[in-house]
């Protein structure tokens, strides 16, 4: 049965503030609550017990005094002792609604519409570049804020509106918009794990279970066991750095299928090399699953078998290059003599370094590279090698300079359950990073803008899983 309390009126003179109430207001919002009393009147009455001891409401009581006047509503509850009056304080206190995101939106825009969102944030003491995030995150309709507006701290919007995602040094696989995006790639049947069944990861064997596709669809039993390349992030270098139309990107270590498939979907004509025909004849499979899913005159990928340290043989020249090189160590692709990772690391190096060159030679002036890399740990000494520096070495002695460092954030996954038996017994950090190197071959005001047209991509034919995360992100294809 619910108890009708009549509602009386208090001289405030006679009300007993506790000091021990765990409910404080900053400044800010004591001053929203000032706004909303004065503009929409008392609406909540105070709560005291039998002693006028306040059970709810002090900081009502505190505007009220401010305002000068002498009474105040309230309702009077009779508890059995202080402990039941802090119960009815804590269940007050925090008994609030959560609202619905999308709802929220929805509303905070009609507000916003009507030029009432500086209203709305003095009211409720907030700034009013939140409510606008908000609106970007959660509004069913992505275009309202796309015109000029951009805010600090949101992943969608008008920025991802206009580039894939925002144009910051951090990219944030974590993001919604990330995943939103990430999953329509998949949706489209992208399937980069083809090929690479017989790879495993340094000390360890790994089985896949099945084929990722099944009956030409994606087979939701399907894990895969290696690193693969996430097509947002081929998607993003290509639409920021490949300027030219119909562009000769360049890939000296292709792996899977994904780079080659985002860049002929988004118009470019791709050549990537790898050392192993099996990986070559799978991503050649994947093209064909897709290619009449890909749009009218697109340029089909073009796949080699080879080793990068002879590109000098390609008669090509490139306008942009993009690649994920082996991270020393930490995958087992072949037995193949010519294979990165069964060198020591001084014969890495060498090796290395002649790719980039030979990369370097084949791109055009005025030319950009993305190019994944991060330090690994030496499988023997679980040390570092300094890969990343030695990267931005090889490009400069090849005259191109370091135009952007951007960190690639990874979805923790596994890494919570890998992070103490990592940790503790050696202080072995989990990576949860890597990085995206771009370098440059011209002076900095030869850099040409862009169009930052939205690039539809592919609608996603049904909803795809979510791949395991089995390895160390800094394993990259």
């Amino acid at each position: 049965m619910i108890v009708e309390r009549d509602l009386i009126k208090l001289k405030i003179s006679d009300l007993i503030i506790d000091d021990t109430n765990p409910n404080k207001m900053t400044l800010d919002q004591m001053k929203g609550l000032r706004e909303s009393m004065k503009r929409f009147g008392y609406l909540t009455p105070i709560i005291v017990d039998q002693d006028n001891k306040i059970a709810d409401g002090e900081h009502r009581v505190l505007i009220y005094k401010e305002f000068g006047i002498n009474e105040i509503p309230a309702y009077r509850v009779e508890f059995q002792d202080d402990v039941e009056r802090r119960l009815l304080r804590q269940a007050m206190n925090k008994l609030r609604g959560e609202h619905d995101p999308i709802m929220d939106a929805e509303e905070i825009q009609i507000l916003r519409a009507a030029n009432l969102l500086p209203d709305l944030a003095e009211l409720i003491a907030q700034d009013e570049n939140i409510l606008k995030r908000i609106i970007e995150e959660y509004h069913p309709d992505k275009t309202i804020l796309a015109h000029g507006e951009t805010y600090p701290g949101t992943d969608a919007g008008a920025l991802a509106l206009r580039w894939g995602v925002p144009p910051f040094s951090v990219l944030d696989r974590r993001t919604k918009t990330w995943q939103e995006r990430r999953r329509l790639w998949l949706g489209f049947g992208i399937a980069s794990e083809q090929g690479r069944e017989e790879v495993v990861l340094f000390g360890k064997h790994l089985n896949v279970r099945t084929a990722p596709l099944k009956d030409g669809k994606i087979n939701k039993d399907y894990r895969p066991t290696v690193s693969v390349y996430d097509p947002v992030l081929a998607e993003i270098m290509i639409r920021w750095f490949c300027v030219p139309k119909q562009a000769k990107i360049l890939d000296p270590f292709s792996g899977g299928s994904v780079r080659g498939i985002v860049a002929s979907f988004l118009g470019h004509d791709y050549t990537g090399i790898d050392l192993r025909e099996e990986q070559i004849q799978a991503n050649e499979k994947q093209y064909e699953a897709l290619k009449h899913k890909m749009p009218e005159g697109h340029i089909k990928p073009t796949w080699l078998v080879g080793d990068s340290t002879n590109l000098g043989k390609l008669s090509d020249s490139f306008d942009f290059c993009l690649t994920s090189p082996p991270y020393f160590k930490i995958e087992h692709y072949s037995d193949l003599k010519e294979d990165l990772n069964n060198m020591s690391w001084p014969q890495f190096v060498d090796n290395y370094r002649e790719i980039i060159h030979q990369t370097a030679n084949k791109l055009k002036a005025n030319s950009f590279v993305a190019w994944n890399v991060g330090n690994a740990r030496d499988p023997k000494t679980r040390m570092y090698v300094n890969q990343q520096d030695l990267t931005k070495t090889c490009f400069e002695e090849c005259g191109f300079y370091l135009q952007n460092e951007l960190v690639l954030i990874h979805p923790i996954l596994s890494l919570a359950f890998r992070a103490n038996s990592m940790f503790l017994p050696k202080r072995t950090v989990p990576k949860q990073h890597e990085y995206v190197l771009i370098f440059y071959n011209g002076t900095h005001n030869d850099i040409p803008a862009i169009d930052p047209q939205k690039v539809l991509i592919p609608e996603a034919e049904e909803e795809p899983e979510e791949e395991a995360d089995i390895n160390d992100p800094t394993a990259t294809p």
